[in-house]
């Protein structure tokens, strides 16, 4: 009798199955990148949208203090009943509600915004995929203003509670003389530096200003050279600057409205909000003025021949510019010592809530044979020095308020958030620190003890 063979193989229903897994598996895989792919569009269209409606409020705050109009029409914003310039930079935007002190604005209407009158302003943007973004905000009137043409800031504190309730107010990040930063980034945004000094752009790196929404400046100021911009795209706010601007060789953005009391030269700046001269402006061939941004100035203008007229159109002559004043105080002083051994104050260096006074104050990474562990993050910390503050380990992260009103502060560490208070100014000196914005209330909360003297 024959023995029949019996050879395996794989059977049809087999064959059927694997395909049946294959196609379940595929089309979960599918499904997770679709809907990966999906989200992290709708994201990036959303912080697109954001940054638009952010520009367009910046020009909508410009145009308000200019007190001219707006034209609506078709779903778009315009600064001109023609319909050349409008507010959005991407045509694929538009505004799908526009709600002006609680009214509801319709096709083809002209809208004035006085800059004497106060307007509650809330629109609805969209891009071509139907992604919405809301924003709503108050643009001011200036009928208290004093001086027509002028804005008057309010006089400096002259104790120290007022100096509190200033840095409170403000969101004040830096107060001092200068200001130095070889790091990595300042995170500022809604917050304030105020450099009693010039600025140079030798002092900046690149991108350490460019989070920042409100930047005073009691002084000159000098870039040229590298990429150092000034003011937040996301929160633009106010650049004042007490003296002459130059904004010269590198491409640099500059956001927010800028003030300036003297002269102003700019070659490779791109200028994204208004710029107010006191004195003259020169113009060299690579200036970018975006969107809806002007230049006005009271002196003379100065650029090459043949010149782009579509950037002079932009420049323009005003007899009554804005202009914004502001003065400044001193650091109130030191209180006694005795106050400072009251309120907890030692000289013993701790990893937290450490509330310490001295005179020159050096702080580093170490190794504590208490906790037994290496310390280089200090968190809630409250240091006041009689003279100079220095911060100096290259891993060191620290959060809390410095205070120098006799000196300087040096910070040579990874990370610093909080506030800093320095007659002579901050020195950031290490290349990868990052600074970041925490007002002064999160870390002192009563006026009382805050650790300056009144001088009343």
């Amino acid at each position: 009798m024959k023995q029949v063979n019996k050879e395996s193989g794989i059977t049809l229903i087999e064959v059927l199955a694997v395909l049946a897994i294959t196609g379940i598996i595929g089309s979960v895989v599918y499904g997770v990148f679709f809907q990966t792919v999906h989200i992290k569009v709708k994201t990036q269209s959303h912080n697109e949208l954001r940054q638009e409606a952010n520009i367009v409020m910046t020009q909508l705050r410009s145009i308000h203090e200019n007190g001219d109009s707006i034209w609506y029409s078709s779903g778009m914003l315009f600064t001109d009943k023609e319909k050349k310039n409008p507010l959005a930079t991407e045509t694929n935007y538009l505004f799908t509600e526009l709600l002006i002190n609680g009214t509801k604005i319709v096709s083809e209407q002209s809208i004035q915004l006085l800059s004497t009158s106060t307007f509650k302003v809330a629109f609805t943007m969209k891009d071509h995929d139907q992604n919405k973004y809301d924003l709503e905000t108050v643009l001011p009137g200036t009928t208290n203003q004093p001086i027509a043409g002028e804005i008057v800031k309010p006089s400096p504190p002259s104790t120290a509670q007022d100096f509190y309730t200033y840095l409170v107010k403000n969101n004040v990040f830096v107060y001092g003389s200068q200001f130095e930063f070889q790091g990595n980034q300042v995170n500022g945004p809604n917050a304030a530096i105020i450099v009693r000094g010039n600025l140079l752009g030798s002092q900046l790196n690149g991108g350490s200003l460019s989070n920042v929404s409100n930047i005073d400046i009691n002084g000159p100021v000098n870039i040229d050279g590298g990429s150092a911009g000034l003011g937040s795209r996301i929160s633009p706010g106010t650049i004042y600057v007490n003296g002459d601007v130059t904004l010269w060789g590198g491409t640099r953005h500059i956001y927010g409205d800028v003030y300036v009391n003297g002269n102003l030269k700019v070659k490779d700046a791109i200028i994204h909000g208004n710029v107010y001269v006191q004195g003259n402006v020169e113009l060299d061939w690579t200036p970018t003025i975006e969107g809806n941004a002007r230049i006005y100035y009271k002196g003379t203008i100065k650029y090459p021949p043949n010149y782009h007229q579509s950037i002079l159109d932009k420049v323009i002559l005003k007899a009554d510019v804005p202009k914004l004043t502001k003065s400044y105080s001193d650091i109130p002083p030191l209180k006694d010592s005795q106050w400072y051994r009251d309120h907890g104050y030692t000289q013993t260096i701790k990893p937290d809530n450490m509330k310490l006074f001295g005179n020159s104050i050096t702080i580093r990474s170490y190794n504590d044979s208490g906790l037994g562990r290496y310390v280089d993050t200090f968190t809630n910390a409250i240091i006041v020095s009689q003279g100079d503050i220095n911060i100096d380990s290259g891993d060191l992260k620290m959060t809390g308020v410095l205070f120098a009103p006799n000196g300087k502060v040096t910070f040579s560490g990874k990370s610093f958030e909080g506030v800093v208070i320095t007659r002579d100014g901050l020195y950031v000196k290490s290349g990868g620190t990052t600074v970041t914005f925490k007002g002064i209330e999160q870390y002192i909360r009563d006026p009382k003890d805050f650790p300056l003297k009144d001088t009343k």
